[in-house]
C-alpha cells in the first residue's frame, strides 16, 4: 500500500483509457507516497530526485515513441512533429529536436510554439545566431496570431542571446 509505483502505473493506465482526471489523481497519490517515504527517511533527497528524473525520462521516451508511430502513418502531421521535437528536447537530444522542429515549421509556418521550440533546440546545439533569427521570425508569426506566451518567451530569449553576445 505504500509503494508509489502502484499509483504511477494506475495513472498511465487511466491516461491510456482516456480518464485524465483519474490519471492525474493517481499521479498525485504516487507523488504523495514518494514524499511520505522520503520524510520517513527511507530515501535521501538525491535518491528521490534521481528516481524522479528517471521516471520523467521514461515517460518522455514513451511519448516520443507514440509520436513516432503517428509520423510513420503521416510524416507531415504537425502535432506529432512538434511532439517529437518537444520530447527530444526534454531528453537533451538537441540536434534531433532541431530537425523535428524544422520539419514542424515547414509543415505549419503559423505554429509559433514550433518556432519557439526550434529556437531552443538551436540554442541547445549552441547555434545562437540561427536561434536568434528563428526567434525573430517566430515573433512575427506569434504577433500576427496573437500568441502572447510564445511571443513573450521568444522576445526574452532574443534579449538574453543579444546580451550574452556583447
Amino acid at each position: 500500500p505504500d509503494e508509489p509505483m502502484v499509483n504511477t502505473n494506475l495513472s498511465v493506465a487511466y491516461m491510456k483509457l482516456g480518464d485524465k482526471a483519474e490519471a492525474e489523481e493517481q499521479a498525485a497519490a504516487g507523488t504523495a507516497k514518494r514524499f511520505a517515504a522520503m520524510n520517513r527517511g527511507d530515501r535521501s533527497v538525491a535518491e528521490f530526485a534521481q528516481d524522479q528524473r528517471e521516471f520523467e525520462a521514461k515517460m518522455t521516451a514513451r511519448k516520443l515513441s507514440m509520436f513516432q508511430r503517428v509520423l510513420a502513418l503521416d510524416p507531415d502531421d504537425s502535432v506529432a512533429l512538434f511532439g517529437v521535437g518537444s520530447s527530444q528536447s526534454s531528453l537533451g537530444e538537441w540536434g534531433a529536436a532541431a530537425t523535428s522542429f524544422e520539419r514542424a515549421v515547414a509543415v505549419d509556418k503559423n505554429n509559433s510554439a514550433a518556432w519557439l521550440g526550434l529556437g531552443k533546440a538551436l540554442e541547445g546545439c549552441e547555434r545562437t545566431e540561427e536561434a536568434a533569427a528563428v526567434y525573430r521570425e517566430g515573433m512575427e508569426v506569434a504577433s500576427k496570431r496573437g500568441d502572447l506566451m510564445p511571443l513573450r518567451e521568444m522576445r526574452h530569449r532574443v534579449m538574453i542571446l543579444e546580451a550574452t553576445k556583447s
